[in-house]
């Protein structure tokens, strides 16, 4: 992968990661955009910029594919995918999910058992938040714990308490696992596929957004640049803008489409101008933990705040209450930040031992 295709996917996942932590925390801090008071045109464009978290995680899904998928058909065109490659795609992958997710619904269920006990206004969603689950008691059982664990979230359980993204996790695991299933020549292939089918078919949307991220997967043979860089920035940015307006199906399909056309105008790009690479790539590094950690703190932060008398929910977007809602997302970045340190970034150093360790 060239420099410029790599630091754009790295732009790309980390801005992705940070517009649906600003539309959660926007949903909590402030009233919704009809019952704001003064609609001034800052104002008015801080509500349309931090609107996008559903756009983000399309954005997810087709880098995803491309990384992911894609390097599944190279090894396949090129007859690697033998049965050493499996393993080590099966132990990447559960690494990858897992070393973050297993301490994410630890730590996400402390927060929320011990906010729900004592600071139970806000767990029990009083104020109609549209962002959190109805009641986050209801969703804090050992049953649903253990699904979560097994990435079965919203197809026979819901999303353990407050963590409402994990919604997305459960989709990228399947399609894991339906993707490198399809090159698996033997009898199992038709038996785990049958069994992966019928699990997500409890909910049909993962199987329907799977087009998305097989999508950014098959970008990989796309050897013709088909359209120039700046008509594929174009064009994303109009759909951008009109996925605000529309919320249909075939605008993500739109989106991820015109995010495969990006991908495809810089994989043969060789231009020496990667502008903030150190940035882009420091920042996509701990995308993956933010989007895990961030939910179950902050609605604990926010619930702290509001029981000893300082009022963070559902304001008005003043000056001030602004300067709040920045304070947040510091503290926010802050602690995913160490968490980082902490789970994910040990993430290669895992995947190489326990390859190395399968090896011998």
């Amino acid at each position: 992968m060239n420099n410029q295709l790599s630091n754009t996917l790295n732009f790309l996942r980390w801005f992705a990661a940070l517009m649906v932590v600003v539309g959660h925390l926007r949903s909590f801090l402030f009233v919704e955009y009809n019952l704001v008071e003064n609609k001034t045109i800052f104002i008015k464009l801080f509500y349309f910029i931090t609107g996008f978290g559903h756009q983000a995680v399309i954005v997810f899904f087709v880098i995803s594919g491309y990384l992911v998928g894609g390097a599944v058909l190279k090894k396949y065109k090129e007859n690697k995918l033998n049965n050493e490659y499996i393993k080590s795609y099966f132990i990447k992958r559960f690494t990858r999910i897992y070393i973050v997710l297993i301490p994410a619904l630890i730590i996400g269920y402390i927060l929320d058992y011990y906010g729900n006990i004592n600071f139970s206004d806000l767990y029990t969603n009083v104020f109609h938040i549209s962002s959190m689950n109805s009641n986050v008691s209801e969703h804090l059982s050992l049953l649903t714990l253990v699904g979560n664990m097994l990435n079965l979230q919203t197809i026979f359980v819901s999303t353990l308490g407050t963590n409402g993204p994990l919604w997305s996790l459960a989709n990228e695991w399947s399609y894991y696992i339906l993707f490198i299933l399809l090159f698996i020549n033997n009898w199992t292939r038709i038996l785990f596929l049958g069994i992966v089918v019928l699990l997500v078919f409890k909910n049909i949307d993962i199987l329907i957004y799977s087009s998305i991220w097989f999508m950014g997967s098959y970008i990989v043979l796309v050897k013709k640049r088909l359209i120039h860089r700046y008509l594929a920035v174009t064009i994303l940015f109009i759909i951008l803008i009109l996925s605000r307006k529309y919320n249909e199906f075939y605008i993500d399909l739109a989106l991820a489409l015109s995010i495969s056309l990006l991908i495809n105008s810089l994989k043969n790009d060789i231009s020496s101008r990667v502008y903030f690479k150190n940035l882009n790539h420091k920042m996509a590094d701990f995308s993956y933990s933010l989007y895990l950690f961030h939910f179950p703190f902050f609605v604990f932060l926010i619930s702290v705040f509001y029981i000893y008398g300082v009022n963070s929910i559902l304001m008005q977007p003043t000056i001030t209450n602004l300067l709040y809602y920045f304070s947040f997302m510091l503290l926010i970045y802050l602690y995913v930040y160490l968490l980082f340190f902490v789970f994910e970034k040990n993430t290669i150093n895992i995947q190489k031992y326990l390859i190395k360790k399968k090896s011998n």
